[in-house]
């Protein structure tokens, strides 16, 4: 019959043989994948060291139940540390300068240290060629409770607009 159309038999065999044995490579190919994911796929729902896949999904949430705990101690935390921070200073200011002017080297300083209300005090120590003196002045409210000089008044003030690195910080999150 396929002499007729020039087809000679024998080679019809060969070709059909030939593709018989490249559709049998194929399928063993095939088998050995298809035998491979059903094996990472028997680990994966039964865990790679025999646990259950059920099991290692409350060992996760169970974590994450854990680290939500230590989220809300955390946050407490936080809100104790800003409040023991608002009764402490948070407001500074230094300032060098020469007192007198026979003095030079910028050996007198003033230093202002204020609460969150502006409470604290200007510590000043003017250094003289007679020795050195140490004044410390009450500040309630950003008002000095006695009489400032000059350079402690300019201490208190630039104290008074302090901008708080921390707080800045926060406020940009």
């Amino acid at each position: 019959m396929f002499e007729r159309i020039g087809i000679s038999t024998d080679i019809l065999i060969i070709v059909l043989t030939v593709v018989l044995f490249v559709v049998l490579v194929m399928l063993i190919m095939m088998t050995m994948q298809i035998s491979s994911l059903t094996t990472n796929y028997k680990k994966y729902i039964k865990g790679a060291d025999g646990k259950s896949l059920e099991a290692s999904f409350h060992e996760k949430f169970d974590k994450m139940d854990s680290l939500s705990e230590d989220l809300a101690e955390y946050r407490a935390r936080v809100i104790r540390l800003e409040n023991e921070k608002n009764s402490g200073f948070c407001k500074f200011s230094v300032r060098k300068y020469n007192a007198f002017e026979d003095v030079k080297g910028n050996t007198s300083f003033s230093v202002c240290m204020l609460d969150d209300t502006n409470d604290g005090f200007v510590l000043t120590s003017i250094h003289s060629e007679g020795g050195c003196y140490t004044y410390l002045k009450e500040v309630i409210k950003g008002k000095p409770y006695t009489k400032l000089s000059a350079e402690e008044q300019k201490t208190l003030n630039e104290a008074l607009v302090y901008n708080d690195p921390v707080a800045e910080v926060k406020n940009s999150i």
